[in-house]
């Protein structure tokens, strides 16, 4: 059972960190494609 939930904690926490940097890329790309 412990190990269950830390297993979805770090599925969660990875899955949080990988939307970050796509979300950060996204901008980038973003701020890149903007003119000026």
């Amino acid at each position: 059972m412990d190990r269950l939930l830390i297993w979805q904690a770090m599925i969660y926490g990875y899955t949080l960190i990988t939307q970050e940097k796509r979300i950060e890329q996204y901008r980038a790309d973003g701020l890149q494609l903007l003119p000026g």
